[in-house]
């Protein structure tokens, strides 16, 4: 029923980037019915290969622009005010931004926010059902299309305000960009002594799943929690040719220690 009230609506969309959450999102809304009009982006290759993927065209010129039923700004974050102020038609406009604010109007153009909050990247799947769509708009009129063209990909759309979207935003990067970063540095520790990751997957899934239970304070283990410096100072040892991890993992020892006892 969603995709019936969203087509009846948002039949065409154009994308402005062509990116990582463009890619992701731009297939999914083709193989839901919806047609992708044009792909922009300064890259021409780059908008060609999206393009092609979806049964569009890539361009590079704001003048080559069609009309369209709706715009996507799916672009890093300092450019978005830019692109919003190249597009002159009255098409309403969205950016999938977790950090920028609503941009309320650029020339007579209806504005909103359509935020994915989950994690992109090349060669990596997305079960878009389980994918929060956070929602923001202008007027309530696009409001409403952005609820049901996000009821098309996900059960789960939430209206959110610019300001709590950013805190969500900020929660985000702790959660998913600083872990994947830290699971970067464990991997080169492990192969720098030939031994497999594979080791620690049962730990990381019982680590993630402390995380997602809400109780990931009460449940802290390891020796900075225990104020075990003994395991600290031998692990320093073990780090001792890699300076910058070292120094990562004393950083995190100390907060963990003033965290959990107040030091």
């Amino acid at each position: 029923m969603a995709k019936d009230k969203v087509n009846s609506e948002i039949k065409h969309i154009t994308f402005i980037g062509s990116g990582n959450v463009a890619s992701a999102m731009a297939e999914e809304f083709f193989k839901k019915g919806l047609i992708i009009t044009q792909v922009f982006s300064r890259n021409l290759s780059q908008a060609n290969l999206l393009a092609e993927k979806v049964n569009s065209t890539g361009i590079n010129n704001y003048s080559q622009l069609k009309e369209t039923d709706l715009f996507i700004v799916a672009v890093s974050d300092d450019a978005i005010s830019t692109v919003f102020s190249e597009l002159k038609s009255s098409t309403p406009v969205v950016h999938t931004s977790g950090n920028t604010a609503l941009q309320e109007r650029y020339q007579n153009t209806e504005s909103g926010v359509f935020y994915p909050l989950q994690t992109f990247s090349k060669g990596s799947g997305t079960n878009w059902s389980e994918v929060p769509i956070c929602i923001e708009a202008a007027n309530e009129d696009l409001l409403q299309k952005l609820h049901l063209l996000g009821e098309l990909l996900s059960e789960n759309v939430k209206t959110i305000t610019s300001a709590e979207r950013a805190i969500i935003h900020a929660a985000a990067v702790l959660a998913c960009n600083f872990t994947n970063h830290l699971g970067a540095l464990t991997q080169e520790v492990l192969e720098d002594h030939n031994l497999s990751l594979d080791l620690l997957n049962p730990l990381i899934q019982k680590t993630f799943r402390n995380i997602t239970s809400g109780k990931a304070k009460e449940k802290q283990t390891g020796p900075a929690v225990r104020e075990d410096y003994g395991t600290i100072d031998s692990h320093m040892k073990i780090l001792e040719d890699k300076p910058e991890i070292k120094a990562l993992y004393l950083a995190l020892s100390k907060h963990i220690i003033a965290y959990h006892h107040g030091q």
